[in-house]
């Protein structure tokens, strides 16, 4: 009967095929971890990356509010501004008037 093995009878040999065997298992077992990490830090760069766009869209909506609110803010001083200009023009041409008024009598 042949030996299914051609190193059958070497023990040296079979001792090689046997570390051999061991270490295509070790690596068999290391290419699954790392397609499993691989797996798990891609979702987990899949998942920061959507908490960001949350973050980042909720931070462009409250800036958003407060450049309307600035705007807002703006107008209202200027028509104060203005209203107050025209107060003061009213008061002066009043008080012109009547000091003329004054004098001429």
């Amino acid at each position: 009967m042949s030996n299914p093995t051609p190193f059958a009878g070497d023990p040296a040999a079979q001792q090689a095929l046997l570390q051999l065997a061991q270490v295509k298992g070790q690596l068999e077992t290391l290419t699954t971890l790392l397609t499993a990490n691989h797996g798990a830090l891609q979702q987990r760069i899949n998942d920061l990356q959507t908490a960001n766009d949350k973050r980042f869209e909720a931070l462009e909506a409250h800036i958003a509010i407060v450049a309307q609110n600035e705007r807002g803010t703006a107008l209202r001083t200027a028509m104060i501004g203005a209203g107050s200009g025209g107060v003061a023009g009213i008061i002066s041409a009043v008080a012109s008037a009547a000091l003329r008024l004054g004098h001429g009598s």
